[in-house]
């Protein structure tokens, strides 16, 4: 199944330019739709070729490392887990509360997804989750975060979350544990992924 009309190199292109076009406005205050200003050199600004090199340099290293991509190649999604829950794209308004206790379902490490990347939603949930909040709330922060807890979590969110009114991704930022960065549970419907799914990845029953 074709997801993207670009090759993998030409979304890591357009997703560089579209930062480096994202940076220079934010640095020079533009409001969208406005031209940017003749950049003039001083002691306070930094060679224009130095400054773009860096944009594109972290740019890159974040599609790498990404596990989705918009279909423009403008917005990406990185995190650490990956849960797949086997259906198509569907109309959620047609369907029954808890339709996805029974689609089969797989947790995979992010790394997973970086080579081959899933398909971002355009209508994407982002949630901040710290412990003690509805969908952890069996949790402090103190806990390792093995694939159990991720688990549990993953369970709760989309108790909460997979209702007939809301997409089909969630990205749920997890506050409060003690990791250097706040790690990331990306859910999506396998109509967004690559086929076949990418080897590995954990079975998970929803009881």
């Amino acid at each position: 199944m074709v997801l993207f009309s670009r090759t993998n190199e030409e979304l890591r292109r357009q997703f560089s330019l579209h930062r480096v076009a994202s940076k220079l406005r934010e640095r020079q205050n533009l409001k969208p739709g406005q031209p940017f200003r003749t950049f003039c050199q001083d002691e306070t600004e930094p060679d224009l070729s130095i400054l773009v090199s860096e944009i594109v340099a972290q740019a890159e290293k974040d599609f790498d490392q990404a596990v989705a991509i918009s279909a423009d190649g403008t917005q990406i999604v990185l995190a650490d887990w990956v849960l797949v829950i086997s259906s198509a794209p569907i109309d959620l308004s047609i369907v029954s509360q808890g339709w996805w206790r029974s689609k089969a379902k797989k947790l995979y490490s992010g790394q997973s997804f970086r080579p081959n990347k899933i398909l971002r939603s355009d209508n994407l949930l982002r949630l901040n989750l710290k412990p003690g909040a509805q969908s952890a709330s069996k949790f402090t922060g103190r806990e390792s975060l093995n694939s159990a807890v991720i688990i549990t979590m993953a369970k709760n969110i989309c108790r909460q979350e997979m209702r007939p009114d809301h997409p089909h991704q969630i990205a749920a930022v997890l506050q409060g544990w003690r990791q250097e960065a706040p790690p990331v549970l990306f859910i999506t419907l396998s109509g967004y992924c690559p086929s076949p799914w990418p080897d590995g990845g954990e079975i998970i029953n929803f009881a």
